[in-house]
C-alpha cells in the first residue's frame, strides 16, 4: 500500500547554492541548488533520535540519511499516511538498531501495521489535524516577526557592523570574553548519566535535551573542569551549522562537545549584545572567510577568539538589552500558546492513531 523512497547522497562541500534546504534524518543541514521532495514526511534512517519523523513543508532536497513513504493505493490518503507516521514516532524509533547510534531496520519498518478507515474518514482526520497545524504555523509566524523586530532594532541602534558606520572602536572577542570549547573526545555512553550536548541540542535559540547522549559522572566532571557551562554563558555550534548562539538560562547540568563556550566577566560586553553580534553578517563574513571544513563546515576555536567587531558604549548595550527583554515577554506568551497547540496536536494523534 506504500512505496518507500530513499534520499540521494550529497556532500555539503559540493553545495554552491542555498536555494533549497537539505534534510536527512534530522533538521536542516545546508543548502542545495535543486530539490527532490515537496511537502512530505521524512523518516530518519541513520543516527535516529526520538524525533525520527518530521513533516517538511515546501520544496527540499532529501539526502540518503532519510526516506519518504508515499501512498500507492487509491484508498490511502497521503495526508493520512503522513499523520500516521508522525503519530507513531515512538514505535518507529523502537525499530532502530545499534548501540552507539540507532539505524532504522528497514524490514521491520516495512512490516508496520496501519489502521485504515474509509477514505472519507481519513480525510476528516487530516482536516482536523491540519486546522491545528495552521494554529501552530500562525504562532511560529508571530515568533518570526518578533525575532525580526529585534534584528531591525539592532541594526537601527548599531548600524552595519561590517563597515562600522558608527565609528566605534574594534575589539577582539577573545580579549573581552573567555572563549573556550567543549570536549573533542568520544566518551562511553550509558542508559543513565549526565547529558553530553552537541550542536544539535542548541537550536531555535534554546537548549534541547531531546536525544542527548548520557555519560558517566567521571567523564562529566572531567569535561567540566575545563568547559563548565553556567547560566548567562553563550554556547554556539562550531561544526556543520555554524553560529546560532544560545544564551544559557537553564540550571540543569550538562557537558558540551564540539561547541564553543563564551563566558563573561564584569568587564565583558553584555551577553545579549554579543549574541546578536554572533548572529550578524559581521560574524558570518568571518565564518565564510575561515571555514576550515572540507565535507563539513567548521570554524576553529582560534578563529572565534580572534573575531573582531565594533564595541558600542555600555549604555547603548543596556538600552538594547532592555528592548530585547520586553520582546522576550511577548515571545514567552506566544511560545506558551504554541506549546498548547502542539500538546493538542499530540493528543489528537494519540486519539486517532493510538
Amino acid at each position: 500500500m506504500c512505496a518507500i523512497n530513499y534520499g540521494t547522497r550529497i556532500r555539503s562541500a559540493e553545495s554552491n547554492s542555498d536555494a533549497f534546504p537539505v534534510y536527512g534524518g534530522g533538521g536542516r543541514t545546508f543548502g542545495w541548488g535543486s530539490y527532490n521532495r515537496e511537502d512530505q514526511c521524512v523518516v530518519s534512517r541513520f543516527a535516529m533520535s526520538p524525533e525520527c519523523v518530521r513533516y517538511v513543508p515546501g520544496k527540499f532536497f532529501l539526502n540518503d540519511s532519510g526516506l519518504t513513504v508515499e501512498a500507492s493505493r487509491h484508498d490511502v490518503d497521503q495526508g493520512y499516511l503522513n499523520c500516521y507516521l508522525l503519530g507513531h514516532q515512538r514505535e518507529i524509533y523502537a525499530l532502530g538498531r545499534g548501540c552507539a547510534q540507532k539505524n532504522l531496520k528497514i524490514e521491520d519498518f516495512k512490516g508496520l501495521l496501519i489502521s485504515l478507515p474509509t477514505l472519507d474518514e481519513q480525510k476528516k482526520i487530516v482536516e482536523k489535524l491540519n486546522y491545528i497545524c495552521e494554529l501552530i504555523a500562525k504562532r511560529k509566524e508571530q515568533l518570526a516577526k518578533l525575532n525580526q523586530l529585534v534584528k531591525s532594532r539592532f541594526v537601527e541602534m548599531f548600524g552595519d557592523l561590517v563597515v562600522n558606520d558608527k565609528g566605534w572602536g574594534l575589539v577582539v572577542l577573545g580579549n573581552v570574553c573567555d572563549v573556550r570549547d567543549g570536549t573533542h573526545a568520544s566518551p562511553k555512553y550509558y542508559d543513565d548519566g549526565y547529558p553530553l550536548m552537541t550542536s544539535k541540542n542548541f537550536t531555535n535559540g534554546a537548549v534541547d535535551f531531546a536525544g542527548a547522549r548520557l555519560i558517566s559522572k567521571a567523564d562529566f566532571d572531567e569535561i567540566n573542569r575545563r568547559s563548565r557551562v553556567d547560566v548567562g554563558d553563550i554556547v554556539m555550534p562550531m561544526i556543520g551549522t555554524i553560529g546560532h548562539p544560545v544564551i544559557i538560562s537553564t540550571n540543569r547540568e550538562f557537558a558540551i562537545k564540539n561547541v564553543a563556550l563564551i563566558k563573561f566577566t564584569s568587564e565583558s560586553p553584555l551577553n545579549v549584545f554579543v549574541k546578536h553580534v554572533l548572529e550578524s553578517n559581521c560574524f558570518q563574513r568571518t565564518v565564510e572567510g575561515v571555514n576550515r571544513g572540507n565535507t563539513q563546515k567548521f570554524i576553529a576555536l582560534g578563529d572565534i577568539r580572534g573575531f573582531r567587531f565594533p564595541l558600542p558604549p555600555l549604555s547603548l548595550q543596556r538600552e538594547f538589552a532592555a528592548f530585547v527583554a520586553e520582546v522576550d515577554k511577548s515571545e514567552f506568551a506566544v511560545r506558551k500558546r504554541l506549546e498548547k497547540a502542539r500538546q493538542l496536536y499530540r493528543a489528537k494523534l494519540q486519539e486517532y492513531f493510538g
